[in-house]
């Protein structure tokens, strides 16, 4: 998994590391691997002895609340640099949301 290692290096150090999963990729570092013969082989390749699968204690945030801590988070919460790269905004529409965020609330529209 790209990422992986970097993401898992300072675990047993007890740093804690933040990881945004979006799309679930990551929540199988949790658990665990799998031995394969694969694995088998890439462990005598490297000549790793005393080899064992661990999983890295893991918290979930949801921003449903259904499955984790709950997490809430406004739009301005974000900020217009992230809401423009979420939404894949063009550069006209990231100015525009930038100039939006830059706005005093009472000069903006109540629509």
């Amino acid at each position: 998994m790209p990422g992986g290692r970097a993401a898992t290096a300072p675990r047993p150090l007890g740093i804690p590391v933040f990881i945004a999963d979006v799309k679930g990729d990551i929540t199988g570092m949790c658990a665990p691997g799998k031995d394969s013969e694969d694995m088998q082989e890439r462990i005598a390749r490297f000549g790793i002895e005393g080899f064992t699968y661990e999983g890295c204690p893991c918290r979930f945030w949801d921003m449903l609340g259904d499955q984790g801590i709950p997490v809430r988070i406004t739009i301005s919460d974000i900020g217009p640099s992230l809401l423009s790269r979420l939404l894949e905004l063009t550069e006209e529409a990231e100015k525009a949301a930038e100039r939006e965020a830059r706005a005093p609330r009472s000069s903006r529209s109540s629509s």
